[in-house]
C-alpha cells in the first residue's frame, strides 16, 4: 500500500508486535508479526487509546496476555 506525502507526514510511529508463544494468544498463529501504526489527525492532533490496541488484536485468550 502506498501512502501520499501528506499521510506519510502524519505517521508518528510504526511498530511490529511479536508474541513469544503466538499459538496461546492469537486466533490464527501464523508466526507473522502484527503491525501497529500511530498517526496524527490532519489537524496534527495525536489521540492514543492503549485499550484500543488490546481490543483490536486477534487475541483468543486475553488473560494469557496480562
Amino acid at each position: 500500500m502506498e501512502l501520499d506525502e501528506a499521510t506519510r507526514q502524519r505517521i508518528v510511529g510504526l511498530y511490529r508486535l511479536f508474541f513469544r508463544n503466538p499459538e496461546i494468544v492469537l486466533d490464527k498463529a501464523t508466526g507473522e508479526p502484527i503491525y501497529l501504526i500511530l498517526a496524527m489527525t490532519p489537524e496534527r492532533i495525536l489521540r492514543m487509546k492503549p485499550q484500543n490496541l488490546v481490543t483490536g488484536l486477534p487475541i483468543t485468550h486475553l488473560e494469557a496476555v496480562s
